[in-house]
């Protein structure tokens, strides 16, 4: 079935650009335990920059799976802290103007380059130039071992 799965969404692939084609791709090839091929698939569902094919989600609305995948990836830590990066109202990815972005990593440094990462798959243009940090609040912080990454964005 994962190889059917697969096959299905490569033809979808090579129809146009969907997010959500990455996304199931990323999953298989993570449920095979490949996950450098897994990251690259979800980091691909990541770009805005590119059209969305016909009746195809846009890599917006399909974020918070994206990242989820992503995140799904590394193994949890104790370590790790809440950090809360808030992008600059004038950045060119309109939808992630002076949104807030709840990032899980033991030291604000690596905070900082996970959050890096997922930008440059979002657009080459969004840097990390601006970005507002500050350590999130108690509620927003871990209470035991999670997953370093960009966990959501905060409403």
């Amino acid at each position: 079935m994962p190889d059917e799965s697969a096959s299905y969404f490569r033809r979808a692939l090579g129809r146009g650009f969907y997010p959500e084609a990455c996304q199931g791709l990323g999953r298989i090839v993570a449920h095979k335990g490949n996950r450098a091929e897994a990251e690259r698939y979800f980091l691909a569902a990541l770009d805005m920059s590119r059209p969305v094919g016909v009746n195809g989600a846009n890599s917006f609305a399909c974020l918070a799976n994206t990242l989820a995948g992503i995140t799904g990836l590394r193994d949890p830590r104790a370590d790790c802290r809440g950090w809360i990066a808030t992008v600059p109202m004038d950045v060119p990815v309109t939808p992630l103007g002076n949104r807030p972005l709840l990032v899980f990593a033991p030291r604000k440094a690596e905070a900082e380059q996970l959050l890096q990462q997922v930008f440059a798959a979002i657009d080459k243009r969004l840097q990390p130039d601006g970005v507002r940090w500050r350590e999130a609040p108690r509620d927003h912080q871990p209470v035991g071992p999670v997953r370093p990454g960009v966990q959501c964005v905060l409403s």
